[in-house]
């Protein structure tokens, strides 16, 4: 009559090999830069332009478009300067029209 085959038992890794559980990493809390009044109402005003300048885009009229986009690009520039991701946003639109 055949053995019956041993049941195989998992491998026993040793306490001593047993990483604990990675830690989720901390990130610091993003502070939204503090802007005067005047510098807000730019940056609003170039968020109202480059609203309409995706308007215009979408129906073709990049003529009309590029003004606007032209302004945003020097509202946000002077508050924000070049090196900014919106202010490179506009770049990059006013680089499509």
């Amino acid at each position: 009559m055949a053995r019956p085959a041993a049941a195989q038992q998992p491998a026993q890794v040793p306490a001593a090999q047993i990483q604990p559980a990675a830690q989720p990493v901390q990130t610091p809390t993003e502070e939204k830069p503090k802007y005067t009044p005047e510098q807000q109402k730019q940056l609003d005003r170039a968020s109202e332009l480059m609203t309409q300048v995706g308007k215009l885009k979408d129906q073709g009229k990049f003529r009309d478009a590029i003004p606007l986009a032209t302004e945003a690009l020097k509202l946000r520039r002077t508050v924000l300067g070049l090196e900014q991701p919106d202010t490179a946003d506009v770049i990059d639109s006013l680089a499509t029209l």
